[in-house]
């Protein structure tokens, strides 16, 4: 970034311009952290660090690293940046694109002192390489588990952070080519139900392979309450219905089971809400419509709504859907918001569902098709997160959409912010609070 010396910034570390701190590091081949941290501090501050400053360092380490499984950055009298192993990058990362950018300076000034210190796992969108669509994301007993779109199967991942989610523990649960679902397996999402104490998952694959027009939804039943142990196959749901996307939802004040999912026909896809009998049994006959494509940042392509997924927030009943078509650039989220007493009344009651007239998350910070979301709290419970998928390639269509997360924007009241986006790619996000 090419400014005026005029322009740059000036960055202190309690009190003492950061241009008199040395860079060190604990081992040669962490010499390309040593120019990472000395380029971001000549780009911002127009200065180079001191060459040697014996009072004073930047500490970039391996052996200094406090958690196996965490990067720290801790500011003292000396700065200390470190982490084992591959975590030392997403340090060192932090660091730089975090602690010392831009939007950070007020009047021209970075001030970082004790209260910048941080150690824990850290994001960075998209988190995955792969691609990852339609991902189901929660936190159950000390681990993150999560489900996504893997085409010929239904994979079960788990972490105890999210920034290995889909690199620590992984268990296939199901695959297509048996006698009932063939292939073309989209959108899971899990549940644990009270009453039956196991845990369901939820999908749709095609019966015959390739044809579409065969998509139907279906649900798979723990063998026990262990949610990490075997399944088998329940049943189809509303079978002869070309439908996708479910999402189910145990209302505990009233006892009853809803179950949201996208109707496709007619040149659209709308978004429907039924009663259950049981976790693998819909009343079709309470199925009704709530919502369809009708404002202009809904019908950028296609006319889509899908996805929905039941978040309660701030004292009230969301649902959230994405819109546009979900290889598309502007696929985003939306949100209706129900406006009766989701504790007393019938949630697939179309009258008291209202779309709200902006979307709640959108492109922007570089990442597009930011769509097909999920919600989880923090493993403390004061956060609510979003789970979504993303891509950073700018092309108008691709299948390629790896998985991001950011925390939701709420406002003081606990609604939900409207025309948000993901933080900026390649910047980081700390892990979920832990210690409320």
């Amino acid at each position: 970034m090419n400014r005026g010396t005029d322009e740059k910034i000036k960055v202190t570390v309690n009190g003492t311009d950061i241009s008199d701190f040395a860079v060190f590091s604990d081992g040669r081949e962490l010499s390309e952290y040593e120019q990472a941290v000395v380029g971001r501090i000549r780009e911002i501050t127009g200065k180079f660090p001191s060459k040697s400053s014996p009072s004073r360092r930047i500490i970039i380490s391996q052996k200094l690293a406090s958690r196996l499984d965490s990067a720290q950055v801790k500011i003292e009298k000396d700065v200390l940046i470190a982490a084992k192993g591959d975590r030392l990058k997403d340090a060192v990362g932090y660091f730089c694109t975090n602690l010392l950018s831009e939007s950070r300076a007020k009047d021209r000034l970075i001030e970082l002192c004790s209260k910048d210190s941080y150690i824990g796992d850290l994001i960075s969108n998209p988190t995955t390489a792969e691609s990852c669509p339609d991902p189901f994301v929660k936190y159950v007993d000390g681990y993150y588990y999560t489900l996504f779109t893997s085409f010929d199967r239904l994979e079960l991942y788990r972490s105890r952070h999210l920034s290995t989610l889909t690199k620590d523990q992984s268990k296939v649960i199901y695959r297509g080519g048996d006698n009932v679902i063939k292939s073309d397996i989209w959108a899971p999402e899990f549940y644990f139900d009270p009453h039956f104490r196991r845990w369901y998952i939820y999908s749709n694959g095609t019966l015959t392979p390739g044809d579409l027009d065969t998509q139907r939804l279906f649900c798979l039943e723990s063998d026990t309450e262990d949610i990490f142990g075997d399944y088998h196959f329940k049943g189809l749901i509303d079978p002869h219905t070309y439908c996708i996307d479910a999402s189910p939802y145990y209302n505990p004040y009233t006892d009853t089971r809803y179950f949201s999912y996208a109707l496709i026909g007619g040149g659209m896809n709308r978004i429907c809400i039924a009663k259950m009998d049981n976790p693998w049994t819909i009343n079709e006959d309470s199925r009704k419509i709530i919502c369809q494509a009708e404002y202009d940042w809904e019908l950028h392509t296609g006319r889509v709504n899908e996805g929905g997924c039941f978040i309660e927030q701030g004292g009230k009943m969301y649902l959230a859907f994405s819109a546009n078509n979900g290889d598309s650039k502007p696929y985003c989220v939306g949100l209706l918001e129900f406006l009766g007493d989701y504790k007393k009344d019938d949630l697939n009651d179309p009258g008291k569902w209202k779309k709200l007239d902006r979307p709640l998350l959108k492109a922007g910070g570089g990442i597009y098709c930011t769509g097909h979301n999920s919600f989880f709290r923090s493993p403390d419970g004061s956060e609510l997160w979003i789970a979504f998928h993303g891509r950073t390639d700018p092309v108008e269509i691709t299948w390629e959409r790896p998985l991001c997360f950011m925390k939701a924007r709420l406002n003081d009241d606990g609604s939900f912010m409207l025309d948000t986006t993901p933080p900026p790619a390649g910047s980081y996000i700390k892990e979920p609070s832990e210690n409320n």
